[in-house]
């Protein structure tokens, strides 16, 4: 399974690395803002995006992604450690964001949130 991860914030992405090692194996590739994701994006089975970045955030890069074809499909899962009104929630979802995750996750809700979005080749959601 590749995983590609979004956030311009090293220590996240540090975290994140090392609670993906408590599951099964994953290829991860880093981006640190949906600019650089764009180009990242192939072969992709998942996307775990911060919602706050300089140049494209979360949401934009959601938009983008289920503008494009080839990975209109791939889910998207947005950490963030801001506290969301309604508003923005609706707009992320309006996006296409799959599921919320707090920055505050520990490596069984993260693995817990890849399960729920991630469907095995011919089988149902994890």
């Amino acid at each position: 399974m590749k995983i590609l991860f979004v956030d311009d914030s090293k220590v996240t992405r540090a975290v994140v690395s090392q609670a993906l090692l408590h599951g099964p194996p994953v290829d991860l590739a880093f981006a640190t803002d949906g600019e650089e994701a764009k180009g990242l994006l192939a072969g992709v089975d998942l996307v775990i995006t911060d919602w706050l970045m300089p140049r494209t955030d979360g949401v934009a890069l959601t938009r983008w992604i289920r503008s494009q074809p080839a990975y209109r499909s791939t889910p998207v899962i947005m950490m963030t450690g801001q506290e969301l009104d309604p508003a923005r929630l609706k707009e992320a979802r309006a996006a296409g964001v799959n599921l919320f995750i707090a920055k505050t996750f520990s490596a069984d809700d993260l693995q817990r949130a890849i399960g729920q979005v991630l469907v095995p080749p011919g089988g149902e959601r994890r």
